[in-house]
């Protein structure tokens, strides 16, 4: 990989799975630098959760 920061680069990965079909299905993301694990309830939870992680704060952005 080439010098990318820890801030231009993040790694996950996310795991779908419901024990049987009449069940919502259940979402594990992992972030593969760090180890954090997060959980969640609904695929808009996790959609949010992305954005959320992705978003450039105003005042780091360069002119």
């Amino acid at each position: 990989m080439n010098d990318i920061s820890a801030l231009d680069y993040q790694a996950f990965l996310v795991r779908f799975w419901r024990t049987d079909t009449q069940q919502a299905w259940r979402i594990l993301v992992k972030n593969i630098q760090t180890g954090d694990k997060h959980h969640f309830a609904s695929f808009a939870q996790l959609v949010a959760f992305f954005y959320d992680n992705t978003q450039t704060e105003p005042d780091a952005i360069a002119p």
